[in-house]
């Protein structure tokens, strides 16, 4: 979902050589293709939950709002680049400059885009503008408690109205109902990843585990995967296929030493499940 990579933590020794050569594959992988993906592939299984045919303006709208997944992405990593060394991710720190430059291409074309998609829909380009601030003041929120995963998921739930943008006449109350579940969803997620970084973002992130503790972080993790899929079990019976992978998170969760990595799958599995299952819906 609206997605987080799991994190290895490393100790705080140099990661890299300062001449280390910057790979070309380095500056494609840091835009997570994958995120991107995951963007696009939402807004094309909202759109046919909530329209039976095909939208072309909306796919392309889905291509914008997944480039700007990738934008805010470099710019978190931009942002954190003394912290996201301890991460493993060294790119921006190794050549602030050139990655700056990066970042702003990026965005220079994603903002060149919403700027289009506005000018065709005004609702899906305020959308997208929404989506763009969340972004660029993640770096900020990061202090703010709680605010750091709720800013994620609000960006993967804001494909919900998104896509109903280009469904007129629509009622707001499958809108809401959608966005709740997906949003709840991917702050589940996120907390997952907060809780694989618990020790590094202590020094300088209020995520939700610094906040309350790896304990109740995990009761919320809980919480959010029973109250999204009991909520996407209403918007489409047939989810019920994927409650044992549900089953399966939450007893993970119990484990006393948790592997980030293969929940995050099983998560996965389900929350992609889901959207496969909304164009039947």
């Amino acid at each position: 979902m609206a997605g987080v990579s799991t994190d290895t933590h490393q100790s705080e020794s140099p990661l890299y050589s300062p001449n280390e050569k910057i790979r070309l594959s380095e500056y494609v992988l840091a835009i997570r293709p994958k995120l991107g993906f995951y963007a696009l592939f939402g807004v094309l299984t909202f759109m046919f939950y909530f329209r039976e045919d095909v939208s072309w303006p909306c796919i392309g709208a889905g291509s914008i709002a997944a480039l700007l997944t990738s934008a805010i992405m470099v710019w978190n990593d931009y942002f954190d680049r003394e912290h996201d060394v301890q991460k493993g991710r060294t790119l921006a720190h190794r050549d602030p400059r050139a990655f700056l430059i990066y970042v702003g291409l990026i965005w220079g074309t994603s903002l060149t885009g919403i700027g289009v998609v506005s000018w065709d829909n005004r609702a899906a380009g305020l959308v997208l503008v929404a989506m763009a601030v969340i972004g660029w003041l993640y770096g900020w929120f990061r202090t703010v408690p709680f605010m750091s995963g709720m800013a994620v998921a609000l960006s993967f739930g804001g494909l919900v109205p998104l896509a109903a943008s280009y469904a007129p006449g629509i009622e707001p109350g499958r809108v809401w109902l959608l966005f709740i579940c997906v949003t709840a969803m991917a702050y589940g997620r996120e907390t997952i990843a907060d809780l694989d970084d618990i020790e590094i973002d202590q020094a300088y992130k209020a995520t939700l585990p610094v906040m309350v503790g790896e304990v109740r972080a995990r009761w919320f993790v809980r919480t959010c995967t029973v109250l999204s899929i009991g909520l996407a079990c209403y918007v489409t019976p047939w989810t019920c296929l994927f409650l044992p992978f549900t089953a399966w998170v939450l007893f993970e969760t119990t484990r006393e030493q948790l592997a980030f990595s293969k929940i995050q799958k099983i998560y996965d599995v389900q929350s992609v499940g889901f959207m496969l299952l909304l164009p039947w819906a």
